[in-house]
């Protein structure tokens, strides 16, 4: 199977909405008071989805998160698939 289609196969994508909020947040926290989950479950997330891409994401950086290279390139392609997606179901 090609390696960016496993990577969908692997993914739950109702966690799509949490990934691209905390793209968009670049906190753990902040992330986890816009779903209203603890920030526990969206670090038990992260990695996952870390697991998931083999890439880390979002990097620790002082006080923030800042995006990887292959966050950043896959960003607005999630954005995109989340904007097609609600487009499909309504």
């Amino acid at each position: 199977m090609h390696k960016d289609i496993n990577h969908l196969v692997r993914m739950d994508l109702n966690l799509l909405p949490i990934l691209d909020t905390l793209l968009n947040e670049k906190s753990v926290s902040k992330t986890a008071d816009k779903l209203n989950v603890t920030p526990p479950a969206i670090s038990k997330f992260l990695n996952k989805i870390r697991d998931t891409f083999q890439d880390q994401l979002l990097v620790r950086s002082g006080m923030s998160l800042e995006l990887t290279p292959l966050a950043i390139r896959l960003k607005p392609q999630f954005r995109e698939l989340l904007d097609n997606i609600q487009t499909v179901l309504h």
